[in-house]
């Protein structure tokens, strides 16, 4: 309970991040399909992918950390935390968490915003798109609207496969910035032979595997209303 809320913050905002970074992305990206912002995004997005998680960390960690100075290195808290205000004391967490944050969103950004890509690229092909841009109807209205709904359906499940990563964490990230996350605690734990909380921790997965599957399913009744079904049926 010590470890659980840090590991999930750090998570949560990271997937924040990037659904608000790749979708838009993947949408724009397949709207101006082999235009040069389409090979832009590709190039960077699949050098985030390829970049190694903890190099790319220790690269953040010498370069805003060590040469710059703007930001601190390790850990979640200041050594002088507890004499802070308020305020500058979400300051000082809110630094210590832009690194983390930074580079386990990088590792997951590409992989969002392609499938974006993809999905709305085939579904832009669709003869519903030609009828709603027959009609009249705005560009705007018909991506926003009618396609991206059609495109988000792969997305939503890997979203919900990816809820028990809230709590088993990026262990390469929370080890090398020292944050005390569950990542970090279960790889002790399995050094150590600790199984209580080794088959806790599985345990915990295996019921927010269950959830993210049951969050998915209504998900996609939210998002494609073809697979809702009206209440008096068989």
């Amino acid at each position: 309970m010590e470890r659980l809320p840090l590991t999930i913050m750090i998570n949560f905002l990271s997937l924040l991040i990037i659904i608000a970074v790749a979708v838009p992305i993947g949408v724009l990206s397949a709207v101006y399909k082999d235009s040069l912002f389409d090979k832009a995004t590709t190039v960077l997005v699949f050098i985030g992918f390829a970049v190694p998680t903890f190099w790319l960390a220790l690269l953040l960690m010498d370069w805003l950390g060590v040469k710059l100075g703007c930001l601190p290195v390790f850990g979640i808290k200041s050594i002088d935390h507890e004499y802070l205000s308020g305020p500058a004391k979400v300051l000082d967490i809110a630094r210590h968490l832009v690194l983390p944050v930074t580079v386990s969103t990088i590792a997951s950004l590409a992989g969002i915003s392609r499938y974006v890509h993809q999905n709305m690229v085939q579904t832009l092909r669709e003869p519903f798109v030609l009828a709603c841009r027959s009609r009249g109807l705005p560009q705007r209205l018909v991506i926003y609207r009618h396609c991206l709904r059609n495109a988000l359906l792969p997305v939503i499940t890997i979203l919900g496969l990816s809820l028990p990563g809230l709590i088993s964490g990026g262990v390469i990230f929370e080890s090398i910035f020292a944050i005390p996350g569950t990542g970090r605690l279960f790889f002790a734990s399995v050094m150590a032979r600790d199984y209580p909380v080794i088959m806790a921790m599985l345990v915990l997965g295996a019921v927010l595997t269950l959830l993210g599957n049951f969050l998915a399913d209504i998900g996609y009744a939210l998002a494609d209303p073809r697979i809702r079904y009206p209440k008096n049926a068989a």
